[in-house]
């Protein structure tokens, strides 16, 4: 799952959580589902978003056509894997970096550790989108995607835990 840290918003009767200069929208039938996250607004949230729930935008929308909710970023590998392709972007958003996380992952890969304090000083991170096979983006361009929203999961970055139904500690 990739794993962002967003402002998340309640205004003008809806909710939407902002990843970087781009704003995705919280369906009603999701924030419903999920009552404690309307005590987050104003807050910083970990927004989980998987591969799968990640497609290529279409056409740029017409008048009659609203928007699709969505991110833009620059391909930095591809890994093909027959059925599909797995695209690595690079986007505008803050990595959620943790304390425990980073200490786990220093056993495993340094790197991996320098390049997630990096992103989080950059304001960027590498997210993964699950596309079909016939789906080809070349390295080194810039791809509009388009997010599911009824797909979101949103996590209290202080603990970690998922925000459900259950309200927050302040």
């Amino acid at each position: 799952m990739n794993l962002l840290e967003v402002e998340y918003e309640q205004r003008d009767g809806s909710a939407r959580c902002r990843v970087g200069d781009a704003e995705l929208p919280v369906p009603d039938d999701v924030l419903a589902s999920r009552p404690a996250l309307m005590a987050y607004a104003g807050r910083r949230i970990a927004l989980g978003i998987r591969p799968e729930l990640i497609a290529e935008a279409g056409p740029a929308p017409s008048p009659t056509k609203p928007a699709v909710p969505g991110l833009r970023g620059e391909v930095v590998l591809t890994e093909s894997l027959g059925s599909e392709v797995l695209v690595h972007i690079d986007v505008a958003a803050r990595p959620v970096v943790r304390e425990e996380a980073l200490e786990a992952l220093t056993d495993l890969d340094e790197a991996r550790v320098e390049d997630l304090k990096i992103g989080a000083e950059r304001q960027h991170t590498t997210i993964i989108a699950r596309l079909a096979a016939g789906s080809r983006p070349h390295v080194g361009t810039t791809v509009e995607l388009s997010v599911a929203t009824r797909g979101l999961h949103f996590f209290d970055l202080d603990t970690g835990l998922a925000i459900t139904n259950a309200t927050p500690e302040t």
